[in-house]
C-alpha cells in the first residue's frame, strides 16, 4: 500500500496537469500582485488606454482595408477600451509570428541565389498578365519560391482517381520504388500495392559476378552462396536450386573479380554485384551515396596464401627482404593498414579496432568446411562439376 501511494504521489507531483495548474497559479498571483501595486495609478492608465483608443479607432478609419473589417474593431474597442486597444496592438504587431518570422528570414538568406527563375521562365513571364508576374515576384522575393516552366502536374479530382494513376506507375517501375506514406492501412489499397511488389521480386535483379572456371575470386563467391543456402538447413538439392537461380539471373560473367567490379561499378549494368569486402568498400568510397553494402549473415573467410618463393628470392638476392616483408604482414602497423584499406586484420585484437567497419557478428565459413581446395574444385568447380550441372540447365 505505502509504495502503491508513493508511485501514485510521484505521478501526481510530475504529472503535466499539476505543471499546468501551477503555472496558472503563478499567473493569477502575478495577476493580483500588478493590480493592488498599479491601485494608485488606476485613473491615469485608464485615460491613457481610453486616449490610445481614440487613436485607434482614428487610425483604423482612415486604413485602406473593408468597411467591415474595421467595424470588427471599431465596435470592441469603443465598448472594452482598455482591452480592445491591447488587443488590437498584440493583433496587428504579430508580435506572436515575430520569432518565426525571424526564422523564415535566416532561411531564405541562406538560400537566396540557390532557387532563382530561369531565363526561359522570365521571357514567358513577360508574355503573362500583370497580376501573374506580381505574384510570381512576390514568391520568389518574399518566400523564396522560384516560379518554374513547362512544369506538369496532375489535378485529381477523387483520391480513386490518383490510385488507379498510382498502381499503373508502379507496374511501370525498373530500377526502384519510392512510395511517400506515413502510414497505409491494411486492405484494399495496401494489398493491390502489396500484390505489385510481389510481382517485382519475382522479375528478379540482374547479378554481376565472375566466372568460377577461370577466376579464384569466382570461387570464394559460389562457395560462400553455397555456404548461405546451406546454413538455413537446405539439402544438396535445394542448394543447387539456390544457385541455379541465382546464376540465372547473372547478366554478365566476368572472367575475373576486377573485370566484374568494373562492369558494375564503370559501365552501370547489373542491379547487384557480387564482390570482395575490400572491393564493395573501395567502390562506396569512389562513388559515395551511389551504392549499398548489403552485408550477408553467413560468407566465406578467403585468406590468400603468402610465402617466399626461396628459388626466386635465391636467384635475385632479396632472401632478407623478402623474409622480412612477409614477417612485417603481420606486425601491428600492417594489420592497421590492412584494416585502413578495407582488408579485415588477421590479427584478433587489431580486427577489434575495426569493429565499427566491418561486421564481426557475421558468421564466417571457411575452405575447410569444403573438405579443403581439392576437395572443392573436384566438388564443385571440375568439369561436368555442379558449377556446370547448374549452369548448363
Amino acid at each position: 500500500m505505502v509504495k502503491r501511494f508513493i508511485n501514485g504521489a510521484f505521478k501526481i507531483i510530475f504529472s503535466r496537469m499539476l505543471i499546468i495548474f501551477l503555472m496558472v497559479v503563478v499567473q493569477i498571483m502575478v495577476l493580483l500582485v500588478s493590480f493592488l501595486w498599479l491601485g494608485s495609478y488606476l485613473h491615469y492608465i485608464w485615460e491613457g488606454m481610453s486616449l490610445l483608443g481614440a487613436v485607434l479607432i482614428i487610425y483604423i478609419v482612415n486604413r485602406d482595408e473593408p468597411a467591415e473589417f474595421k467595424v470588427s474593431w471599431i465596435i470592441p474597442i469603443c465598448i472594452f477600451p482598455v482591452l480592445g486597444a491591447l488587443i488590437y496592438v498584440f493583433v496587428m504587431s504579430n508580435a506572436g509570428g515575430i520569432g518565426l518570422k525571424t526564422k523564415m528570414y535566416v532561411r531564405t538568406k541562406e538560400t537566396e541565389g540557390l532557387l532563382r527563375t530561369s531565363t526561359e521562365t522570365a521571357a514567358a513571364l513577360k508574355e503573362c498578365p500583370e497580376q501573374y508576374r506580381g505574384f510570381s515576384h512576390y514568391m520568389e522575393h518574399r518566400g523564396g519560391y522560384p516560379a518554374y516552366h513547362n512544369s506538369e502536374a496532375v489535378y485529381y479530382p477523387l483520391g480513386e482517381d490518383k490510385f488507379a494513376d498510382l498502381l499503373q506507375e508502379l507496374k511501370k517501375a525498373q530500377r526502384f520504388i519510392f512510395l511517400e506514406y506515413f502510414i497505409v492501412e491494411r486492405g484494399i489499397m495496401w494489398n493491390a500495392v502489396l500484390d505489385i511488389l510481389k510481382e517485382k521480386v519475382k522479375e528478379g535483379v540482374e547479378v554481376i559476378t565472375p566466372n568460377p572456371k577461370t577466376s579464384g575470386g569466382a570461387c570464394w563467391n559460389f562457395l560462400a552462396a553455397w555456404a548461405y543456402q546451406k546454413e538455413r538447413g537446405s539439402d544438396e538439392n535445394a542448394c543447387k536450386d539456390f544457385m541455379k537461380r541465382l546464376y540465372q539471373n547473372v547478366l554478365v560473367l566476368d572472367s575475373g573479380a576486377r573485370g566484374a567490379t568494373n562492369t558494375f561499378v564503370e559501365n552501370g549494368q547489373g542491379d547487384v554485384l557480387i564482390a570482395w569486402e575490400n572491393e564493395a568498400y573501395l567502390s562506396m568510397a569512389e562513388y559515395p551515396d551511389q551504392y549499398e553494402i548489403i552485408t550477408p549473415s553467413i560468407s566465406i573467410l578467403a585468406q590468400p596464401s603468402v610465402a617466399v618463393v626461396d628459388v626466386n628470392a635465391k636467384a635475385h638476392g632479396t632472401e632478407e627482404a623478402a623474409k622480412a616483408y612477409l614477417e612485417y604482414l603481420y606486425s601491428d602497423e600492417a594489420q592497421r593498414l590492412a584494416g585502413q584499406n578495407y582488408y579485415r586484420p588477421s590479427r584478433e585484437e587489431i580486427l577489434q579496432e575495426f569493429s565499427g567497419q566491418f561486421d564481426l557478428a557475421m558468421n564466417l565459413v571457411t575452405i575447410d568446411d569444403f573438405g579443403g581446395w581439392k576437395e572443392a574444385y573436384k566438388t564443385f568447380f571440375d568439369d561436368g562439376a555442379v558449377f556446370d550441372q547448374i549452369y548448363a540447365d
